[in-house]
């Protein structure tokens, strides 16, 4: 009896302890880390405050990911997708789910720029399965088919550039669709598309540019963000049978 009344004073302890245990069981799991950083950079759990990002850090579902003026990034996924975080920029890694090397047919990465740019080299999810990959923005969606591409969003009008979203193509290929008109559009190697935010300079539609605009501006982690995907590519190649390596000498570029 003694040692019940003993017991009594620890009981709101004891529930407390059941009740926190599997919340501390269920933490968030990464899905990126943070490879190469500069300068200042963030990030944002939903509902929790910021923390401050360096070399070696994880990334997790559901954050935002904010660079100052500074700052710049280079995040490798889980699914080995590579992506060069420019300087003012903001985007939110809204959904990222990489079952396994074995289910890729059943993963999907989503991610959303509000914004400033993104330079990505898609991984196995954007290689294997496109249609479980997309990028989003205030004025368009962005599907891949396994590709090097930079995503730029200006939130306002500048002498520069119009406001709106600016899609560029290093290698492989993008699907762009402009929210307001519906309409779609392929972008491929070499070319940039511009989905405008202006009702009055969307009347033009979604359409590819004639040159290259100022705000797509080179990286400090380029190089490394190519090297990545050139060793994502060969991995690739080696998971296909040398005899029909063989009688398709263009196989590399399939995987772009």
């Amino acid at each position: 009896m003694n040692a019940v009344r003993l017991l009594l004073p620890l009981l709101p302890l004891l529930f407390a302890a059941c009740v926190v245990a599997p919340a501390a069981i269920a933490q968030p799991q990464a899905v990126g880390r943070v490879e190469q950083a500069a300068g200042l950079a963030w990030a944002i759990p939903p509902g929790a405050a910021e923390r401050t990002l360096a070399r070696g850090d994880s990334i997790f579902e559901g954050e935002s990911i904010v660079t100052a003026s500074d700052g710049e990034l280079l995040i490798r996924m889980v699914d080995d997708a590579v992506i060069a975080v420019r300087a003012n920029t903001r985007f939110t890694v809204s959904r990222y789910q990489f079952a396994s090397r074995e289910r890729v047919k059943e993963s999907t990465s989503l991610l959303s720029i509000t914004r400033g740019a993104l330079r990505t080299v898609t991984g196995l999810i954007g290689r294997q399965n496109p249609r479980g990959f997309q990028v989003g923005t205030s004025t368009a969606t962005i599907g891949v088919r396994g590709t090097d591409f930079e995503t730029v969003v200006v939130e306002d009008d500048t002498p520069e550039a119009a406001a709106g979203t600016y899609q560029r193509v290093t290698s492989g290929a993008t699907v762009v669709t402009d929210l307001k008109s519906g309409q779609t559009l392929e972008v491929t190697a070499g070319q940039v598309a511009f989905a405008a935010l202006n009702i009055a300079a969307a009347a033009q539609g979604l359409g590819l540019l004639n040159n290259v605009p100022a705000v797509f501006r080179p990286g400090r982690y380029d190089n490394l963000l190519q090297a990545a995907g050139d060793l994502l590519q060969q991995q690739l190649l080696k998971q296909v049978p040398g005899n029909l390596r063989q009688f398709m000498p263009n196989l590399p570029g399939l995987f772009r």
